[in-house]
């Protein structure tokens, strides 16, 4: 066996001991991903309902995320293969968000209960959403005071769509894949 054919799964072959003298290097975040602004279709990979408490600072949680992965980009920044991720708040007014946006995608859903509701999300997995994104840059924070120009981050905003209008092509409904 040469040695660029080396299993380093036999125990037999000591790999690491070219290791030894390795130093591993701090990986940087370049931010390399901005925030995207366009239309996209995409694929939802996940939704679930998020029940918890934080372990940073012990405080319970309780929302709904929507993952979705970008399998094409309609117009706009090239997002292809991005992931998006929408959260939900556990109230009333979050879950009428989320079944809007369900809705919206022509995904079936049970509204008969809540656990109806939790059990019947799995009907979104691997199902298209249409969206536009965009980028937002808040200028007060959340107790309204105000955060200098400096200091503002664009934050992904996005929303879900039943077709696209205006610019760009219309989408033919069928998920690319």
């Amino acid at each position: 066996m040469t040695e660029q054919n080396i299993n380093p799964f036999d125990p037999a072959n000591d790999f690491f001991s070219e290791l030894k003298d390795y130093t591993p290097e701090e990986i940087k975040d370049e931010g390399d991903f901005k925030p995207l602004k366009g239309s996209y279709l995409t694929r939802v990979t996940k939704l679930s309902h998020n029940i918890g408490v934080s372990t940073k600072d012990n405080t319970p949680y309780d929302f709904y995320a929507l993952n979705l992965q970008i399998t094409e980009t309609i117009d706009g920044d090239k997002g292809n293969n991005r992931y998006l991720n929408k959260r939900y708040q556990n109230t009333n007014e979050g879950i009428k968000k989320l079944m809007n946006d369900l809705f919206t995608a022509g995904i079936d859903f049970d509204k008969g209960s809540r656990e109806a509701f939790d059990l019947s999300l799995t009907n979104a997995i691997d199902k298209q959403m249409r969206l536009r994104a965009w980028a937002w840059s808040p200028d007060k924070t959340r107790t309204g005071e105000l955060i200098a120009e400096e200091d503002r981050v664009a934050m992904q905003q996005m929303k879900i769509v039943k077709e696209f209008k205006g610019k760009g092509k219309k989408s033919t409904g069928d998920v690319p894949f």
